[in-house]
This record gives structure tokens, C-alpha cells and sequence, in this order.
């Protein structure tokens, strides 16, 4: 099953919501998070889905960097966000991409 665009943002939300869930639940109201989910894909999952392809046309290599672009970016914005250090901010960004990731590649490949 090909994911679209549309599916992939309904299915990164709240995949990465319940990281930021499990991450930070005792420092940052729910609204905070989810809301966060959202804004934070909604502007960055066009960078990966046709920003980079756009520019670089090999898959593997426009895939490779956009999502260490994103990473550090969400990353940086979860900082400020989540008042949490940049530290904390990158562990969080990698567990939730790659949470995210994995789950649209697993359903993508074995649906």
C-alpha cells in the first residue's frame, strides 16, 4: 500500500504526539504536544515529501537528507517549544521521527 501525502500526515501526528507523550507528559500540557504534532509536520513533512525531491532526484539520497533535516530543525523548534534543552529536544526529534518513520515504512511495505 503506497501512503499519500494526506495519509502520511494523519498517520506522523499522532505517532509523534505520543512520543512527545511518553517524553514529556509531566512538563507539557497535552494540547501543547498534539498541537505541536501538527504544526510541527504540517511544516515539515512538505520538505521531505517534495521540497528535497524536488531539488535532488535520487530517492534514497533526498530521503537521507531531508530527514536529518528535519530532524534537527524539529529538534531545534521542540527546544523552544517545550522550554527543554537542546539536548533532551534532539533525543526526543530522533525517537519521534524514526517512530514515525518506521511505522509509514512497516504499513507502507507490509499492508
Amino acid at each position: 500500500m503506497q501512503l499519500d501525502f494526506l495519509q502520511a500526515v494523519m498517520l506522523t501526528i499522532p505517532i509523534e504526539a505520543f512520543v512527545y507523550w511518553l517524553c514529556v507528559r509531566k512538563e507539557v500540557s497535552a494540547e501543547l504536544m498534539i498541537s505541536s504534532s501538527a504544526i510541527l509536520n504540517l511544516l515539515t513533512l512538505p520538505i521531505v515529501w517534495y521540497a528535497f525531491p524536488a531539488f535532488i532526484p535520487n530517492y534514497w539520497v533526498s530521503l537521507v537528507l531531508s530527514e536529518i533535516t528535519v530532524f534537527f530543525l524539529e529538534a531545534v523548534l521542540l527546544s523552544g517549544i517545550f522550554s527543554i534543552d537542546l539536548k533532551r529536544a534532539l533525543r526526543i526529534s530522533l525517537f519521534a521521527n524514526a517512530s514515525s518513520f518506521l511505522l509509514g515504512m512497516a504499513i507502507q511495505y507490509f499492508l
